[in-house]
Formats: structure tokens, sequence, C-alpha cells
């Protein structure tokens, strides 16, 4: 499992991440990205923006594009991250 190792040295598991006001959790090799509403790409520069509807988990070691949303198929690991997610957040 990857961990993350800030100045204290204090290993974490899992951390909160933030890019543009929008917020994500990674926990080792997963990333969960709750929902945000607004466009899913600008079509000026063709970026995505991490916008989408509904909650957004990828497994990095896999797929590191982030193509492949594994949320309907792996439930289970999406309940594991939004608990931590909740957690992390408050």
């Amino acid at each position: 499992m990857d961990v993350f190792v800030g100045e204290n040295n204090k290993i974490r598991e899992s951390l909160v991440i933030e890019a543009l006001t929008k917020t994500a959790v990674r926990q080792g090799d997963w990333i969960m990205i709750p929902p945000y509403k607004g466009p899913k790409i600008n079509h000026n520069v063709n970026i995505e923006l991490g916008n989408n509807d509904e909650y957004q988990l990828y497994n990095l070691k896999e797929d590191i594009g982030q193509q492949n949303n594994l949320s309907t198929s792996n439930p289970e690991k999406l309940e594991q991250l939004k608990e931590t997610y909740r957690n992390l957040s408050s």
C-alpha cells in the first residue's frame, strides 16, 4: 500500500487532495472524486474539469489516466473512500 508522509514524517494511508477548489480522496492506488456540478470539459483548451453528476472511483495503478470509472462495479470500495473522505474533510 502507498503511504504519504508529511513534514513530520507521520505516515498517512489516506489524504484529501485539492485542485481548483475541488477535493478528492486518495488512498493507496485508489482515488475517489465526489460529484461536482458544471461542465465536464473546457472545450476551449480541451481539458477535463473533474465535474460529474456521480461519484468517480479509479484504480490509479491500473488506470493512471482515470478513464474507467469503477464506482458502480466496486460499491464497497466507493463506500469505504466516501467514509474516509467524510472523516478527513470534517
